[in-house]
């Protein structure tokens, strides 16, 4: 293992020395590092071979919703870290939204991790690190909370994963806060009181409120949520920036609540 800092930057020549980096952003970021895994293409790209060889990946995120789609790079499939593509908007696929080293290089060895809720399986934070291939310069493009997806549902391989038209499915998911925008009729309102929310414990604002109104599921499965638990929910969403946003966030919410591996 390699492991150095030059010219500002941590770098390495190994999957191990990326390991590394990985784990200091995590400690840094308050969620340990438990598991990772260096994905691979059916076509044989993806684990590194050497250091500078085959098995490269283009990484697209979208850090305002959280998700990552890798493309290989020896054969352009395309596949997404468990189910970032219900979240990811169609921009965040785009090729010019790819990852770009200090050297301006956009292909990287790559290694998704992730953090893990106590005594499971379940993901609580995810990870994606990428090596440069040119100049060997470490870092973590893109991390996000989750509510308890599966670890499992990251190994599946990224070409099996691939769908060439996931910007046309997400479009329609990314357009729908903008007709609830109307049903609120005191935007600036709502907004001046966000500041207020977090500092009354797990008072539940009123638009995740209407949300979980609607969806009896989410609503028994958040009834059920751990305080630190709805804390975090409602962290996450209360530090949204933009009314889209947030209403995106809180579909997100709705979602995991409803799915099976919700928390508790």
């Amino acid at each position: 293992m390699t492991l150095r800092h030059e010219k500002g930057h941590w770098r390495g020549d190994t999957l191990d020395d990326l390991r590394s980096e990985m784990r200091r952003y995590a400690l840094k970021n308050g969620y340990a590092l438990a598991v990772d895994h260096a994905p691979a293409c059916a076509c044989g790209g993806g684990v590194m071979k050497d250091s500078y060889g085959a098995g490269t990946f283009f990484i697209s995120a979208d850090h305002g919703e959280g998700g990552t789609m890798l493309t290989c790079g020896s054969c352009d499939q395309r596949g997404f870290v468990a189910d970032s593509q219900r979240f990811m908007r169609a921009r965040s696929l785009h090729e010019d939204a790819a990852a770009v080293c200090v050297c301006g290089r956009r292909d990287f060895h790559v290694i998704v991790g992730a953090a893990l809720y106590d005594a499971s399986r379940d993901v609580r934070w995810w990870y994606v690190g990428g090596r440069c291939v040119r100049c060997g310069v470490l870092g973590v493009y893109v991390d996000w909370k989750d509510d308890g997806t599966p670890w499992e549902a990251a190994l599946r391989e990224p070409a099996k994963r691939a769908q060439t038209k996931k910007p046309v499915a997400k479009k329609p998911a990314a357009e729908k806060p903008a007709a609830e925008k109307p049903a609120t009729k005191k935007p600036p309102a709502t907004r001046a009181a966000e500041p207020e929310e977090p500092s009354s414990g797990n008072t539940v604002p009123s638009d995740l409120a209407r949300a979980l109104k609607q969806n009896v599921v989410a609503a028994a499965a958040w009834k059920k949520l751990a305080p630190s638990h709805k804390r975090e929910h409602l962290k996450h969403i209360l530090e949204a920036k933009k009314p889209e946003t947030r209403a995106r966030r809180i579909e997100k919410a709705i979602v995991m609540l409803s799915a099976p591996s919700a928390k508790r």
